[in-house]
């Protein structure tokens, strides 16, 4: 993804920017599954930049919503 391309370029203004546009846009046309895929890669971004508390409950929150659709979430994917 975009993110993840700014990621790896130490972007993180414009890799935080993405993921916003990523979760709203996954809100708005009502994918859940997209949208849970991407707060997961959010979560791990956060804790990549030391945000570990808000990573965690932003994962466990992921988590949680992914048991009540059904899918199961290994290593980040679905």
């Amino acid at each position: 993804t975009l993110a993840q391309i700014h990621t790896a370029q130490e972007d993180q203004s414009a890799t935080e920017e993405m993921y916003q546009k990523a979760l709203t846009l996954f809100e708005q046309i009502g994918s859940q599954i997209g949208l849970v895929r991407a707060q997961l890669s959010y979560a791990q971004f956060l804790g990549q930049q030391g945000q570990a508390a808000e990573a965690t409950t932003m994962e466990q929150k992921v988590r949680d919503e992914a048991e009540k659709m059904k899918l199961c979430l290994i290593g980040g994917e679905y």
